[in-house]
C-alpha cells in the first residue's frame, strides 16, 4: 500500500515538474479577426474517459499555440457545434449555445468584447 502510494505522488510530482497536463485540446476551429491579431479557437478538452464531451473557446493572439488549459471565454457540456463570427478587430459573436450545459461565459478577454447568440 505505501509502495502504490509513493509511486502515485512521485507521478503526480512528475507531471508538475514537467509542466505536463492529464489533459489534451483538440482543436476543431479556429477563426482569424479582420487584422489577423486574433484567432478564437473552438476546442474539446479530454482529460480520460470520465469527462464528458465538452466545447471550449478561448482567443489567443495570432501567434500564440493554444496550450492545455481550459477554455479562456467559454466552457460547454457536450459536443456543440458553434458558428464564430469576428464582428471587428475587438468584438467576436458567439452563436448556437442553444440549451447547452455552460460552465463558463466570459463577456470580455484580452480586450476582446464577446456576444452571445442562441
Amino acid at each position: 500500500m505505501r509502495a502504490t502510494l509513493k509511486h502515485c505522488a512521485l507521478l503526480i510530482l512528475g507531471y508538475v515538474l514537467a509542466g505536463c497536463s492529464p489533459c489534451e485540446n483538440v482543436v476543431s476551429q479556429s477563426i482569424s479577426s479582420p487584422s489577423g491579431e486574433y484567432k478564437a479557437v473552438v476546442f474539446s478538452r479530454n482529460c480520460g474517459a470520465t469527462v464528458e464531451f465538452n466545447t471550449q473557446i478561448s482567443v489567443l493572439r495570432s501567434s500564440d499555440i493554444l496550450r492545455d488549459d481550459a477554455g479562456k471565454i467559454l466552457v460547454l457540456g457536450g459536443s456543440i457545434p458553434l458558428k464564430i463570427k469576428w464582428l471587428d478587430n475587438s468584438k467576436v459573436s458567439i452563436e448556437g449555445l442553444s440549451n447547452a450545459k455552460i460552465f463558463k461565459k466570459s463577456d470580455f478577454e484580452m480586450g476582446i468584447s464577446v456576444s452571445y447568440e442562441k
